[in-house]
């Protein structure tokens, strides 16, 4: 039975074959190149000598466990370095200074040369005066009574505001647009969607640490906002990620069943961002929560059920004979009529609230295999290269990865 687009995986398996292994062999090259312990002082190298003495000292059984908080460590780590308090961070801060001085102000003068949308400079002229008339206030101490509003006023229209309408008509154009250069389209206007909800997430910390101030007489430094909070912080942090996945779903349809796929829409679009959010957001809280392996069951679960209900929306809302059955031919691999087997851009997009299940899995895998040469490393060469050339095992690490990845792409 013939499956369109089943190629095109094929091809992406073997393409990454070939970056893991030349991968591996460059991080084996880097070490065996260099006199041994001469960058025993690295913070890379002392991180994988401590990855592979874990791994070393861990029995099998406990893999999946130490894979799994990694993994949900990580990502919560990279969560709260780049939505955290910004001046905490250099990087973040950096970004969120550039795009509201030369972001902003260049895509509302590609908007108003592209559909002569005057009221947005104007706007912005608006915000630069109540900018100035606010500083001449806390300056002269005068009319104390307009500087909260107008800093509201301020931060509401700069942080959120303009990033938002932004978004959404360039985001509206970028949906009209061929496959391809909506996919670098979405890249670009990303940046402007982490301006936005970066804003948003200020705007709900500080509410709820002043809420949680006044309610518990607790210095917001031990503020907690309990599962709710972290829910919802990890949902809305998860939008400009998903927001580039569901592009890179949609491009890979496109690539291999150009045939069958169907346009990316508005409907599509904001289905797979609260669903794909949802999908990731229990998965990651359940991980962090219980590193067990029944926390994989509840992500796969929680990915399919997502899966379903995104496109089930989709399909009522563009009002396509049972919506039920198209949903379910679609999870299975086909067209929403069942007839032909079609890895089309449906089919992906439908597949992204997987991910989170998917990448842990995948690194579970990993873990096993990582092990597994360090048993034979054990066992050959007494433990040498663990401390000794960390790289060199890193590097075999990769190269059996790429050759699995090859394996399975001739398979396919």
């Amino acid at each position: 039975m013939e499956i369109l687009g089943l190629s095109f995986v094929a091809k992406v398996l073997q393409g990454m074959a070939v970056m893991a292994i030349a991968i591996g062999v460059l991080i084996a090259l880097t070490d065996i190149l260099e006199t041994p312990n001469k960058s025993a002082d690295g913070r890379f190298r002392n991180w994988l000598v401590n990855s592979l003495a874990t791994s070393e000292k861990t029995c099998w059984l406990d893999l999946p466990r130490l894979a799994i908080n990694g993994f949900s460590t990580f990502t919560f780590e990279m969560v709260d370095y780049w939505f955290g308090l910004s001046e905490k961070n250099y990087l973040p801060m950096g970004l969120f200074l550039l795009l509201i001085f030369f972001g902003l102000p260049m895509a509302i003068l590609i908007n108003f040369l592209q559909s002569d949308a005057s009221w947005l400079l104007n706007f912005l002229g608006i915000i630069i005066i109540a900018f100035i008339l606010l500083a001449f206030l806390g300056e002269s101490k005068r009319v104390n009574a307009m500087s909260p509003a107008l800093s509201v006023f301020i931060f509401a229209a700069l942080f959120l505001f303009l990033p938002g309408y932004l978004f959404a008509v360039v985001n509206g154009r970028i949906l009209l647009m061929p496959t391809g250069h909506a996919l670098i389209g979405s890249v670009l206007i990303a940046p402007m969607l982490y301006l936005f909800c970066h804003s948003l997430l200020l705007v709900a910390n500080s509410y709820l640490q002043q809420t949680s101030l006044q309610r518990t007489n607790q210095p917001i430094d031990n503020f907690d906002g309990g599962i709710i909070y972290r829910s919802i912080f990890l949902f809305i942090a998860l939008i400009p990620i998903n927001y580039m996945l569901t592009f890179g779903a949609f491009m890979a349809g496109h690539l291999g069943v150009a045939s069958h796929s169907s346009e990316q829409n508005w409907s599509l679009l904001l289905g797979s961002l609260f669903f794909s959010g949802l999908s990731a957001t229990i998965s990651l809280l359940v991980f962090k929560s219980s590193t067990t392996t029944k926390s994989f069951f509840v992500s796969l679960i929680a990915g399919l059920i997502c899966a379903y209900l995104m496109l089930l929306v989709d399909f009522i809302y563009d009002g396509i004979t049972n919506p039920e059955i198209g949903a379910f031919n679609v999870l299975l691999g086909k067209v929403p009529a069942g007839d032909i087997f079609a890895l089309n851009s449906q089919f992906w997009v439908m597949h992204l609230p997987l991910v989170p299940f998917l990448l842990s899995l995948i690194i579970v895998v990993i873990s096993y295999i990582t092990k597994g040469i360090i048993s034979i490393e054990l066992q050959v060469m007494g433990g040498r290269l663990i401390e000794g050339r960390p790289f060199v095992l890193g590097g075999i690490v990769f190269i059996a990865i790429g050759c699995m990845l090859s394996i399975a792409s001739m398979v396919i």
